[in-house]
């Protein structure tokens, strides 16, 4: 592995030589990304890996060996570099995912679920000035209101990033496509060098991430006066670089100070200074400082950027200067998903090595992925905790543990079938983040957002995807009931946080505060009358007029501007308050003072606290006992089945083998109930992981195998004897129906009918007739019988001698199966190996059924 690690690191670093004096230049969307990429696309290929590359420039290599449909498990980073970088930020992520897939390969390790290795397109921002471009695209974060922002950004050479994403083959109007559905990845993960010392110095070999401090970014500029030095006496003189230098030293003392205080890392970095004239004989007339604070704690960021404020006025009245604060960036910093962070610190052990835990201070694109998926960061280290630099270095060593711990990771993520209540937050995105926010203090909880800007989107929103959503929390009641109306969500399984007066009442004492006075008439939509009458009674003056529009379920956007509006052109009121997102935009368009209620947090964690009460009643249901109930159908025709009865033994001893071998799948066991009658004993849980496909995919190969038509049906109960009863219930359904759909019976003996996917099998028998012809002596049957075999035993290189003992017949037969096969493009010839024996080498085939 070491060797294939380092030949390939050479590879996508496109060099013979990691020793680089200038190090390495690969800035985002440019010929140089594009080329390490073209790298890491040939390494796929040679993994035997489908690789995509998506609207936004990123290379998509999946695995896929039991072509499964479930989530993906994905292994990301990226291969661009700031200007004279080192050559292992970013490029370690994407190797390491790639030696994942090569080692089970090498173990003969083939997963459940897919296996995706991302390479995200331009995570560095030294080019434009904006950082993981990539893979905000693919997390949904790149929409057309934000691409209108950086679409005139300028690299130094004045080329914009519209044109440099261009100059790749790209669209820029087409890069939110590039965004994936919510349930596209099962956990997500990456692998990133340190970037500095933490591990080393805690005596540790890797580190499983926690949270990533995000920053805020300030522009301190100091304006004095500008005149001769030589001329300007010192008591006359308004200096700004005197001036600034108590701010940087301040900002260094404070967040030591700070961090003391609050035992929680802090760090602030007076990191950029320019000076106006920046001449020797004149006294600078103005500075500009750039700052950086980070923390995960982000009050306590919040609290050093307060006292930067402060530190500024102080310096105003002592140096005579004026100063300006100007907020870049203040992100909230991102806490990664616990249930990955502890599977990740397992993982570390498992594999031999020492653990540890800590919080990342740099950015990487695993923050956006975080947002929509289960994520998690693992750091191994680097040489003196370099980065950014051409003495960026990596042991292969650690490279090598670095494959080690993610191989045990997506082994173990393979059997791992806990999964957290996910909880769908439906909203505009300022509310959905509110939601989302509230939603992660919950251990059991995932936030999946699904945001609009318009109340009428949900429709096309909640209908593209929601797979997997447990519960629906949604912003307020109008989306709720639209949802609901339209049946896109189940009533009993959605809900939102209730507008109390507390809601009205904060908004109120800011509207006051801001129009600096008291109202005397207001307008407020969708609170009702009587809710808003309480918080009047108990806290507002008598003097206050309040005209409500109160409704029930959904009304349209329109008819509440038009509300307000009216009473606003009456002069009957000062300002609006609603609870519309959409309302509030256009009131403030024209210029009615407005104000927009939401939910108070409390409100929240009330529904919330509704939601996990629901949540473990779900949790005891998926742990009811579950029977699945198999049966042979009878044929038809009395005489014949006679004929066939010692047949019919046989074939009975094929299902036999196939029972056992879905009943492992499901963690159960199965005993024979009777005479053509099987039942498969589980839980609720095993089988909704898996669904009815399963099932469906038993009858197929039941019939391949055996022969056999059989009706399968579930049965569910609070005791084994209730869950027996249900499925033998279902069972008399399913034989008077006989049409191959799968019957399920629950506690309250609620029936659901599940049809065969139609759409699946003709794809199947599509494949068969365009590749065959009209006299082609493999019949469908044959060809879905090899093709079921080939996944009970693992096998897709085959010979045939393989087929001949999977099928009980002569070699000759499998030769003429496998040549047939080939015709098709269903196999393909890959070389020869020598059979042991006198005679010619055995012919190999690769079987491609998908």
């Amino acid at each position: 592995m070491k060797e294939w690690l380092y030949q390939h690191l050479l590879e996508l670093n496109t060099t013979e030589t990691m020793e680089q004096p200038d190090g390495f230049t690969r800035l985002g969307y440019s010929a140089e990304e594009m080329e390490a990429m073209d790298a890491f696309k040939k390494t796929a290929s040679s993994l035997d890996m489908e690789i995509e590359r998506d609207e936004a420039g990123n290379i998509h290599a999946v695995w896929n060996p039991e072509s499964s449909d479930k989530p993906l498990l994905a292994f990301v980073s990226h291969v661009d570099t700031v200007t004279n970088g080192g050559g292992y930020d970013g490029v370690a992520g994407v190797l390491c995912g790639l030696g994942v897939v090569k080692s089970l390969q090498d173990e003969g390790f083939k997963p459940e679920r897919p296996i995706a290795v991302i390479c995200f397109a331009s995570e560095e921002s030294d080019r434009f000035g904006v950082s993981t471009l990539g893979s905000k695209a693919a997390a949904g974060k790149l929409n057309t209101e934000a691409k209108a922002s950086l679409a005139d950004l300028l690299d130094k050479d004045g080329v914009s990033i519209r044109e440099a994403v261009e100059a790749t083959g790209l669209k820029w109007d087409n890069m939110e496509q590039a965004e994936k559905s919510n349930s596209r990845y099962h956990r997500v993960l990456e692998l990133h060098i340190e970037q500095g010392t933490q591990i080393e110095e805690a005596g540790r070999e890797a580190a499983a991430v926690e949270a990533i401090a995000c920053p805020i970014r300030l522009i301190v500029t100091i304006n004095g006066k500008s005149s001769h030095t030589g001329t300007t006496p010192m008591h006359n003189r308004k200096d700004a670089l005197l001036a600034a230098a108590p701010i940087i030293s301040y900002t260094a003392a404070k967040a030591v100070e700070l961090e003391a205080e609050a035992a929680t890392p802090l760090v602030a970095t007076v990191s950029s200074i320019e000076c106006t004239p920046n001449s020797m004989t004149v006294i600078p007339g103005s500075v500009e400082l750039g700052i950086d604070i980070r923390s995960v704690d982000d009050a306590l960021k919040q609290k050093m950027a307060d006292g930067i404020r402060g530190k500024l006025v102080k310096m105003e009245e002592e140096f005579g200067v004026e100063t300006e604060v100007q907020e870049l960036v203040n992100n909230p910093s991102v806490f990664l998903d616990k249930q990955v962070h502890q599977s990740l610190r397992e993982s570390i052990e498992e594999a031999g090595f020492l653990s540890y835990s800590m919080n990342s201070g740099a950015g990487h694109d695993i923050m956006n992925m975080s947002a929509k998926w289960a994520s998690g960061l693992l750091f191994i280290p680097c040489r003196d905790g370099i980065s950014h630099h051409p003495a960026e270095h990596a042991d292969i060593e650690d490279l090598e543990k670095g494959v080690k711990i993610m191989t045990h990771y997506a082994k173990k993520k393979q059997a791992d079938r806990t999964v957290k209540i996910k909880i769908g937050t439906v909203g505009p995105d300022d509310s959905v983040k509110l939601l989302m926010d509230e939603v992660k203090k919950y251990d059991e909880f995932e936030a999946v957002p699904f945001c609009y800007k318009q109340t009428k989107e949900i429709n096309e929103l909640l209908t593209k995807d929601q797979t997997d959503i447990t519960y629906w929390l949604f912003s307020g009641q109008a989306p709720y009931d639209m949802a609901v109306s339209n049946r896109l969500v189940d009533s009993r399984n959605a809900g939102f946080p209730p507008l109390y007066g507390a809601s009205l009442l904060g908004r109120l004492v800011e509207g006051q505060y801001r129009e600096n006075k008291l109202f005397q008439s207001i307008s407020l939509d969708t609170i009702q009358e009587q809710e808003v009458n309480e918080v009047k009674k108990e806290f507002l003056p008598s003097e206050l007029t309040v005209h409500t529009l109160s409704y029930s379920g959904y009304k349209p956007s329109e008819e509440i501007i038009a509300f307000h509006k009216h009473l606003y052109e009456q002069n009957k009121i000062e300002a609006a308050f609603t609870c519309i997102r959409e309302v509030y935009i256009e009131l403030q368009k024209q210029g009615i003072p407005c104000f927009r209620v939401t939910p108070a947090k409390l409100s929240i964690q009330l529904t919330l606290k509704y939601i996990k009460e629901r949540a473990q009643s779900m949790l005891y249901q998926k742990a009811q006992i579950a029977i699945v109930a198999i049966e042979v159908r009878e044929r038809t025709d009395k005489k014949e089945a006679s004929f066939y009865s010692m047949k019919r033994k046989y074939q009975e001893l094929d299902l036999k083998r196939w029972l056992l071998h879905y009943a492992e799948k499901v963690g159960g066991s199965y005993m024979q109930i009777g005479d053509g009658t099987f039942f498969i004993y589980t839980t609720r849980g095993e089988l909704e992981w898996y669904g009815d496909k399963l099932w469906f995919q038993f009858m197929k190969d039941a019939e391949a195998n055996a022969s056999l038509q059989t009706n399968v049906v579930v049965g569910y109960g609070k005791t084994a004897m209730e869950s027996e009863g249900n499925a033998r219930s279902a069972l008399k359904e399913a034989q008077e129906n006989n049409n191959g759909s799968i019957i399920h019976v629950d506690e309250d003996k609620r029936r659901t009918e599940h049809q065969p996917d139609e759409e699946a099998i003709s794809y199947d028998m599509r494949r068969i007739n365009e590749a065959g012809s009209a006299d082609m002596a493999l019949s469908p049957a044959m060809i879905n019988k090899v093709n079921s075999l080939s996944r009970y035993y693992g096998q897709d290189l085959v010979t045939a001698q393989d087929i001949s003992r999977w099928l009980n017949s002569s070699i000759r037969n499998g030769n003429r199966i496998l040549a047939k096969l080939e015709e098709m493009n269903i196999a393909e010839r890959t070389g020869g190996e020598q059979s042991g024996q006198r005679g010619r080498p055995r012919k190999i085939y690769r079987l491609n059924f998908n």
